[in-house]
């Protein structure tokens, strides 16, 4: 026994030395890049390390992907193509890693639950909403872009994280990773004394905006409290639970800030048993405002006052201005969801097609609702994942990933209430759900190479672990 604790042991050291001397490489390169401007260059040795890491022990690189998440940075060829690198060519080796192990261990044994039937008939109705898009091609690529986002973080995931140490391993890496790129935004965002106007600047260039920086701290937060409940090293991810919450104040970020408190809210109702039946009111309240400001043509007494209608640099302002719907930002929203909702009028059924929102939403534009941003020279979508899919893939879509996020909740809610050792890690899974769904409100992060992989992982953690459940319950233990 002490011989094989001993091996156990050492076994774990390795595999943690290895993991730092290769995240170690990582920001090397990185910083190389950085300073010669060369970003093809400095990625190189990124892409020989984890290419032999892939094929030599598929496990330990699932747990590097996470650590190296927080440095991903977009990168756009001269013909156009984007790519976030180097996480998306992990994300394609694990889609056709898991293809070929699901084949190997015949898969299709694979017992089914109400959250893995919601996903299958979500990418199936994603395939014959493809057939009749406006643009078939736009959404293929979309197709692809969630098949390989589902199969090795909702079924491959699962296989990788049997055991409780494999879970805290992974969030323990991810935590190391995203302390590193805190530190980094926040001595850049220091040297402009943490000013409103300058969070975008900070940090580039491993996030997008500031808000794909605050949505993943946000999913981290729950981490952090995971790590904090089974951890020894208490005081230590406390610390830095606390720092998490600076850091999202210094986002200025509202929606990510929303979500904060709503987790929160969200960790008492499913306490009390009560977090599924909150959710589908909250449903349906949602909905009835929906139909009243479509009824009569309500919405257009929200309709902005072009000239007031304006950008701000100080977050009070920008406060302020939210509340008296004078905030380009907000208004603009409002613009293109005035457009979805007339766009849901025309094609209810089967949507334009997934992907398809900015290349058709401008012949549906109200005059009344137009910003200074109007023109939306970044392409960017409707700022509303629900909406988009609805307008995208038909209310039929929409009540769909409805159906599927509703299930994962009841199922989660009433898994935390019937396990004891696992209770931490659905309470964590279930926040970090809540939070993604309230961040989605008002932005399209859902296909964001730092926010897909904790959707459905968290789903996959909700499902093994309800399945697990019955199971000891079925065996009598």
């Amino acid at each position: 026994m002490a011989l094989t604790a001993f091996i156990s042991n050492q076994v774990q050291k390795k595999r943690i030395t290895s993991y730092y001397l290769c995240l170690g490489l990582f920001l090397v390169a990185i910083v190389l890049g950085l300073l010669l401007d060369q970003w093809y260059i400095s990625l190189f040795p990124i892409v020989i390390v984890l290419s032999y890491l892939a094929i030599s022990n598929p496990k330990f690189s699932f747990f590097l992907f996470f650590g190296i998440l927080p440095f991903s940075i977009e990168i756009y060829f001269p013909n156009g193509l984007g790519t976030d690198l180097p996480t998306e060519p992990i994300i394609l080796f694990f889609f056709l890693y898991s293809i070929f192990f699901f084949i190997r261990k015949k898969y299709s044994s694979y017992q089914l639950d109400i959250v893995t039937l919601f996903i299958l008939i979500h990418l199936i109705w994603i395939m014959f909403t493809t057939i009749w898009a406006d643009d078939p091609m736009v959404s293929a690529k979309f197709l692809a872009a969630k098949l390989w986002y589902i199969l090795p973080f909702y079924f491959l995931s699962t296989h990788f994280l049997k055991e409780k140490k494999d879970l805290s391993y992974l969030v323990r890496v991810f935590l190391s990773g995203l302390a590193i790129s805190i530190i980094y935004v926040m001595a850049r965002h220091f040297t402009r004394d943490f000013s409103f106007d300058t969070i975008g600047w900070a940090v580039s260039p491993f996030y997008r905006n500031h808000v794909n920086y605050a949505v993943l701290l946000v999913i981290a937060l729950p981490l952090c409290w995971y790590k904090v409940k089974i951890s020894s090293n208490k005081k230590w991810y406390f610390l830095f639970f606390i720092i998490l919450l600076s850091a999202i104040y210094f986002s200025f970020t509202r929606a990510a800030m929303v979500a904060v408190f709503v987790m929160a809210v969200a960790a008492l109702l499913i306490r009390y048993k009560i977090l599924f039946y909150v959710s589908l009111l909250s449903l349906i309240i949602a909905l009835s405002g929906l139909f009243y400001m479509v009824h009569d043509n309500n919405y257009l007494h929200l309709a902005p006052n072009y000239e007031s209608t304006v950008a701000h640099s100080r977050f009070d302002h920008l406060m302020e201005a939210t509340y008296k719907m004078e905030d380009i930002s907000t208004m603009e929203r409002l613009h293109r969801w005035v457009a979805g909702l007339k766009m849901i009028n025309e094609k209810p059924w089967t949507g334009f097609g997934p992907n398809n929102f900015y290349f058709t939403y401008k012949p549906f534009t109200s005059n009344s609702f137009k910003t200074y941003v109007s023109d939306n020279p970044d392409k960017s979508g409707i700022h509303n994942y629900y909406l988009m899919t609805a307008v995208e893939q038909g209310v039929i879509g929409l009540l769909i990933l409805l159906s599927l996020l509703l299930s994962a909740i009841y199922k989660g809610e009433r898994t935390y209430h019937r396990v004891h050792d696992s209770k931490n890690t659905v309470m964590m899974s279930l926040l970090i759900l809540i939070g993604i769904m309230v961040m989605i409100l008002i932005n399209d992060l859902i296909e964001a190479v730092k926010v897909g992989p904790f959707l459905f992982l968290s789903l996959a953690l909700i499902s093994f672990h309800s399945k697990k459940s019955k199971e000891i319950l079925y065996k009598g233990e």
